[in-house]
């Protein structure tokens, strides 16, 4: 859980910029483009996952 805080700290306007865009496409377009929020979500994850260690610190680039 330290990961996903760690990381909405450091990266939280990118995230909310994102949202807002599938947000205003799909009220523009199509409700379908909702769903894009749920890939959204797993991204998150997975880069939280990638980048922070279980203590919610950054990972060594090596």
């Amino acid at each position: 859980m330290n990961q996903l805080i760690a990381f909405w700290r450091d990266s939280w306007k990118l995230w909310v910029c994102f949202a807002a865009v599938v947000v205003v496409m799909s009220a523009i377009q199509n409700w379908f483009f909702l769903v894009i929020l749920l890939f959204l979500l797993v991204e998150f994850a997975y880069f939280a996952i990638m980048r922070y260690d279980e203590d919610g610190n950054k990972r060594d680039a090596t």
